[in-house]
């Protein structure tokens, strides 16, 4: 039963490999694999919506952080 199922794990692993690499080659090929430049420069949050998460750590290109304070800093608990 072990040789069995060793060799049913090797053949899905092989399936998945093969298909995700298929997959992934065609996706490159097509020049949809990584992000626009500019999404790069800026970030992805404020490229694809025009906010970020978290304005506090990372504010939008041109935007100070919150506060007016050049530090970064976490809230203490309970704030």
């Amino acid at each position: 039963l072990l040789i069995t199922q060793l060799i049913g794990v090797s053949a899905v692993a092989a399936w998945a490999g093969g298909t995700s690499f298929v997959m992934f080659s065609v996706i490159k090929a097509l020049g949809l694999l990584r992000m626009p430049a500019a999404a790069d420069a800026v970030g992805i949050d404020v490229y694809e919506h025009g906010a970020t998460v978290m304005p506090d750590v990372l504010p939008m290109p041109g935007e100070p952080l919150m506060g007016g304070d050049s530090r970064v800093s976490a809230p203490a608990v309970g704030d």
